[in-house]
């Protein structure tokens, strides 16, 4: 993607490079949302995601607004929708012949 930011494109990245970054809050949010689901395997159910940032980081979030959060990474390519699952997310587009098989 030649556009939005990964949490790969950082790595090994030294602190003074990603200072001259335009990262916002919203950015090192949705950073370290991809970086959790990455953590789990790559796919996570909405429900999974709630439990994993209140371990993880301490924080109780909003169900609507994390889901509308999530919906807006979708729309940039950040992350997919599990095909035939509702309410479950990737960081990898899976085609339906993938999931079928699994």
């Amino acid at each position: 993607d030649p556009i939005n930011l990964l949490p790969s494109d950082l790595i090994d990245l030294p602190p003074a490079v990603i200072a001259q970054l335009a990262l916002t809050e919203s950015d090192n949010y949705e950073l370290d949302l991809v970086r959790l689901i990455d953590s789990v395997g790559g796919i996570i159910s909405l429900d999974k995601l709630i439990i994993l940032l209140f371990r993880e980081k301490g924080e109780i979030v909003d169900r609507t607004q994390l889901n509308a959060r999530l919906n807006r990474m979708m729309r940039k390519g950040v992350l997919f929708s599990y095909p035939k699952r509702k309410g479950v997310y990737s960081t990898k587009e899976l085609s339906d012949e993938k999931t079928d098989a699994g």
